[in-house]
């Protein structure tokens, strides 16, 4: 990041600087009803295989992988089955949800 000045309102308490990171992104997908019921989320984690068990402190969680760490369709669909439709089933949701 280049320059040293930052535009913001005067006398604004704090002032957030936006820059380019090469750190990854992890995606929460996670779902709940207006009645509180929630399921268990799903992360996205990037690339295609763990260095370590993210499952050691988060066991109920759901597990996805996508090439940059994001949403994607094939991630969507995964969740779809594994977490949602098993979820609704569980609570005997009326069709169409």
């Amino acid at each position: 990041m280049k320059g040293n000045k930052v535009v913001g309102f005067k006398g604004a308490p704090v002032m957030y600087h936006y820059g380019n990171s090469d750190k990854t992104h992890i995606t929460v997908m996670a779902a709940c009803s207006a009645a509180a019921h929630y399921l268990p989320p799903m992360m996205i984690f990037p690339g295609k295989r763990f260095k370590f068990n993210p499952h050691e402190s988060f066991e109920e969680a759901a597990l996805g992988r996508s090439e940059t760490g994001w949403m994607d369709s094939e991630v969507l669909c995964q969740w779809l089955e594994i977490v949602f439709i098993p979820g609704v089933e569980a609570r005997n949701v009326k069709k169409p949800v």
